[in-house]
């Protein structure tokens, strides 16, 4: 098993990297970069982890592409103008 993490923009790590990686981890500060990512592993149908915190509330949710809800198919995350939406929603 191998690691690979990135010190930059997720949206400026080179898309053929995303394509060697079996599972996604998002360990992210911002919802764009989040929903991005979520973006990424719907289309390469990877699996994709996301949690995260803001004081005493988290939350962590496996996203299964194809299987489970993706973080585009809940309105709480994605605004309605966000023009990514996944075939499961």
């Amino acid at each position: 098993m191998s690691v690979s993490f990135f010190s930059k923009r997720v949206q400026d790590v080179p898309k053929s990297l995303f394509q060697e990686h079996d599972l996604f981890v998002s360990a992210l500060d911002n919802m764009a970069a989040r929903i991005f990512l979520n973006m990424i592993a719907v289309q390469l149908q990877k699996p994709l982890i996301d949690g995260g915190a803001e004081g005493f509330i988290g939350h962590v949710q496996v996203i299964l592409p194809g299987i489970t809800p993706c973080l585009a198919c809940h309105d709480l995350w994605v605004p309605p103008s966000e023009p990514f939406k996944c075939t499961y929603a």
